[in-house]
Protein backbone atom coordinates (compact mmCIF):
# COMPACT_ATOMS: atom_id res chain seq x y z
CA UNK A 1 0.00 0.00 0.00
CA UNK A 2 1.65 3.12 -1.60
CA UNK A 3 -0.38 5.12 1.95
CA UNK A 4 0.77 2.82 4.31
CA UNK A 5 5.07 2.95 2.51
CA UNK A 6 4.73 6.66 3.24
CA UNK A 7 3.25 6.66 6.01
CA UNK A 8 6.39 4.56 7.20
CA UNK A 9 8.36 6.66 5.94
CA UNK A 10 7.24 9.84 7.44
CA UNK A 11 6.81 8.25 10.91
CA UNK A 12 11.10 7.15 10.02
CA UNK A 13 12.02 10.89 8.76
CA UNK A 14 10.57 12.03 11.98
CA UNK A 15 12.14 9.78 14.28
CA UNK A 16 15.50 10.70 13.08
CA UNK A 17 15.05 14.21 12.78
CA UNK A 18 14.55 14.06 16.03
CA UNK A 19 17.25 12.53 17.30
CA UNK A 20 19.71 14.73 15.38
CA UNK A 21 17.87 17.60 17.45
CA UNK A 22 18.74 15.81 20.23
CA UNK A 23 22.06 14.29 19.80
CA UNK A 24 23.61 16.33 17.29
CA UNK A 25 24.29 13.25 15.24
CA UNK A 26 22.45 11.39 13.25
CA UNK A 27 20.59 8.06 14.09
CA UNK A 28 22.29 4.56 12.89
CA UNK A 29 19.84 2.31 11.38
CA UNK A 30 18.46 -0.47 13.74
CA UNK A 31 20.21 -3.30 11.17
CA UNK A 32 23.50 -1.69 12.17
CA UNK A 33 22.98 -1.44 15.78
CA UNK A 34 22.52 -4.85 16.38
CA UNK A 35 25.37 -5.98 14.35
CA UNK A 36 27.70 -3.66 16.52
CA UNK A 37 25.90 -4.34 19.66
CA UNK A 38 28.41 -4.88 22.46
CA UNK A 39 27.68 -7.20 24.89
CA UNK A 40 27.47 -4.98 28.12
CA UNK A 41 24.60 -3.38 25.64
CA UNK A 42 22.74 -6.44 24.71
CA UNK A 43 20.36 -8.50 27.26
CA UNK A 44 21.00 -10.09 30.25
CA UNK A 45 19.28 -12.74 28.62
CA UNK A 46 21.65 -13.12 25.81
CA UNK A 47 24.73 -12.65 27.90
CA UNK A 48 23.81 -15.27 30.17
CA UNK A 49 23.12 -17.55 27.43
CA UNK A 50 26.87 -16.96 25.99
CA UNK A 51 28.66 -17.32 29.92
CA UNK A 52 26.72 -20.61 29.67
CA UNK A 53 27.77 -21.91 26.23
CA UNK A 54 31.55 -20.46 27.29
CA UNK A 55 31.70 -22.52 30.09
CA UNK A 56 30.43 -25.27 28.63
CA UNK A 57 33.15 -25.39 25.44
CA UNK A 58 35.66 -24.96 28.14
CA UNK A 59 34.43 -28.19 30.44
CA UNK A 60 34.26 -29.77 26.99
CA UNK A 61 38.31 -28.61 25.98
CA UNK A 62 39.49 -29.48 29.55
CA UNK A 63 37.73 -32.59 30.21
CA UNK A 64 36.95 -33.98 27.17
CA UNK A 65 33.28 -34.60 27.39
CA UNK A 66 30.01 -33.34 27.88
CA UNK A 67 29.34 -31.37 31.49
CA UNK A 68 26.81 -33.19 33.84
CA UNK A 69 23.22 -31.60 34.38
CA UNK A 70 21.62 -31.52 37.76
CA UNK A 71 19.04 -34.43 36.98
CA UNK A 72 21.91 -36.75 35.70
CA UNK A 73 23.95 -35.74 38.82
CA UNK A 74 21.15 -35.45 41.41
CA UNK A 75 19.41 -39.00 41.69
CA UNK A 76 22.76 -40.91 42.13
CA UNK A 77 23.62 -38.76 44.67
CA UNK A 78 20.68 -38.99 46.50
CA UNK A 79 21.19 -42.53 46.37
CA UNK A 80 24.63 -42.60 47.93
CA UNK A 81 22.95 -40.19 50.69
CA UNK A 82 20.34 -42.15 51.45
CA UNK A 83 21.97 -45.44 51.45
CA UNK A 84 24.79 -43.94 53.66
CA UNK A 85 22.16 -42.75 56.64
CA UNK A 86 20.59 -45.89 56.48
CA UNK A 87 23.38 -47.78 56.88
CA UNK A 88 24.48 -45.84 60.15
CA UNK A 89 21.16 -45.41 61.60
CA UNK A 90 21.21 -49.63 61.77
CA UNK A 91 25.21 -50.31 62.63
CA UNK A 92 25.00 -48.90 66.54
CA UNK A 93 21.64 -50.92 67.53
CA UNK A 94 22.59 -54.36 65.78
CA UNK A 95 24.28 -55.56 68.97
CA UNK A 96 21.54 -55.21 70.65
CA UNK A 97 19.19 -57.19 68.68
CA UNK A 98 19.21 -60.36 71.01
CA UNK A 99 19.19 -58.69 73.82
CA UNK A 100 16.26 -59.15 76.54
CA UNK A 101 14.37 -57.07 78.15
CA UNK A 102 15.94 -54.89 80.89
CA UNK A 103 15.18 -52.05 83.35
CA UNK A 104 12.26 -49.88 81.96
CA UNK A 105 11.22 -52.21 79.27
CA UNK A 106 10.08 -54.35 82.29
CA UNK A 107 7.55 -51.44 83.42
CA UNK A 108 7.21 -50.10 80.05
CA UNK A 109 6.80 -53.45 77.74
CA UNK A 110 6.00 -56.55 79.75
CA UNK A 111 4.15 -55.34 82.34
CA UNK A 112 2.58 -53.14 80.52
CA UNK A 113 -1.35 -53.42 79.94
CA UNK A 114 -1.55 -50.54 77.01
CA UNK A 115 0.80 -52.97 75.35
CA UNK A 116 -0.28 -56.19 76.34
CA UNK A 117 -4.21 -55.73 75.34
CA UNK A 118 -5.29 -55.81 79.17
CA UNK A 119 -6.39 -52.05 78.84
CA UNK A 120 -8.89 -50.99 76.04
CA UNK A 121 -7.05 -49.62 72.74
CA UNK A 122 -8.40 -46.28 73.47
CA UNK A 123 -6.98 -46.26 76.66
CA UNK A 124 -3.50 -45.63 75.08
CA UNK A 125 -4.28 -42.22 74.12
CA UNK A 126 -5.53 -41.26 77.82
CA UNK A 127 -2.83 -43.08 79.64
CA UNK A 128 0.78 -42.30 80.11
CA UNK A 129 3.84 -44.35 78.71
CA UNK A 130 3.73 -46.79 81.50
CA UNK A 131 0.07 -47.07 81.47
CA UNK A 132 -1.10 -45.49 83.93
CA UNK A 133 -4.20 -42.85 83.77
CA UNK A 134 -2.32 -39.22 83.44
CA UNK A 135 -5.21 -38.08 85.44
CA UNK A 136 -3.39 -40.59 88.29
CA UNK A 137 -1.73 -38.67 91.14
CA UNK A 138 1.41 -41.22 90.73
CA UNK A 139 1.61 -40.56 86.63
CA UNK A 140 5.06 -40.10 85.36
CA UNK A 141 3.07 -37.75 83.40
CA UNK A 142 5.49 -38.65 79.93
CA UNK A 143 2.93 -39.20 77.17
CA UNK A 144 4.14 -41.43 74.07
CA UNK A 145 0.90 -42.71 72.63
CA UNK A 146 2.51 -43.82 68.87
CA UNK A 147 4.96 -45.83 70.56
CA UNK A 148 3.05 -47.83 72.85
CA UNK A 149 0.69 -48.12 69.96
CA UNK A 150 3.88 -50.12 68.09
CA UNK A 151 4.55 -51.59 70.89
CA UNK A 152 0.94 -52.89 71.61
CA UNK A 153 1.06 -53.95 67.53
CA UNK A 154 4.28 -55.85 67.88
CA UNK A 155 2.72 -57.88 71.02
CA UNK A 156 -0.27 -58.88 68.69
CA UNK A 157 1.86 -60.30 66.24
CA UNK A 158 4.62 -61.82 67.42
CA UNK A 159 4.07 -61.56 71.67
CA UNK A 160 6.75 -61.00 73.97
CA UNK A 161 9.78 -61.81 72.00
CA UNK A 162 12.35 -59.25 72.82
CA UNK A 163 14.62 -59.95 69.52
CA UNK A 164 11.12 -58.92 67.30
CA UNK A 165 10.93 -55.95 69.62
CA UNK A 166 13.84 -55.26 69.00
CA UNK A 167 14.30 -55.76 65.20
CA UNK A 168 10.81 -53.81 64.76
CA UNK A 169 11.93 -50.78 66.52
CA UNK A 170 15.39 -50.52 64.75
CA UNK A 171 13.68 -50.71 61.73
CA UNK A 172 11.24 -47.93 62.60
CA UNK A 173 14.31 -45.63 63.75
CA UNK A 174 15.55 -45.94 60.09
CA UNK A 175 12.78 -45.25 58.49
CA UNK A 176 12.72 -42.19 60.10
CA UNK A 177 16.17 -41.33 59.08
CA UNK A 178 15.02 -41.77 55.23
CA UNK A 179 12.03 -39.51 55.96
CA UNK A 180 14.06 -37.29 57.60
CA UNK A 181 16.82 -37.18 54.61
CA UNK A 182 13.64 -36.33 52.09
CA UNK A 183 13.18 -33.41 54.45
CA UNK A 184 16.70 -32.57 53.98
CA UNK A 185 16.95 -33.48 50.51
CA UNK A 186 14.19 -30.65 49.36
CA UNK A 187 16.15 -27.97 51.26
CA UNK A 188 19.60 -28.91 50.48
CA UNK A 189 21.98 -30.03 48.13
CA UNK A 190 23.19 -33.83 49.35
CA UNK A 191 26.59 -33.12 50.42
CA UNK A 192 24.91 -30.09 52.57
CA UNK A 193 22.16 -32.67 53.72
CA UNK A 194 25.05 -35.09 54.72
CA UNK A 195 26.45 -34.14 57.96
CA UNK A 196 22.56 -33.22 59.99
CA UNK A 197 21.20 -36.23 58.35
CA UNK A 198 24.25 -39.04 60.38
CA UNK A 199 23.90 -35.96 63.49
CA UNK A 200 19.94 -37.31 63.96
CA UNK A 201 20.65 -40.81 62.70
CA UNK A 202 23.47 -41.57 65.71
CA UNK A 203 21.92 -38.83 68.28
CA UNK A 204 21.98 -40.94 71.62
CA UNK A 205 18.54 -39.22 72.74
CA UNK A 206 16.98 -41.90 70.24
CA UNK A 207 17.68 -44.84 72.73
CA UNK A 208 15.10 -43.15 74.45
CA UNK A 209 12.00 -42.05 71.65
Amino acid sequence: DPIGVNKFDSVGENISSMHIRNTGRRKLPDVFVRKTCHPCCCSSRNYEGRSETNLRTKHIVNSGREPRTVEETQPSSLVWLYMTVWVVSVLPYINGLTGEFVHDDLSAVTSNPDVTGVNPLYQIFLNDYWGKSLSHPLSHKSYRPLTILTFRITHSVVGLSPAWFHLINVTLHSLVCLLYVCLLSKLLTPQNALSPALLFATHPIHTEA
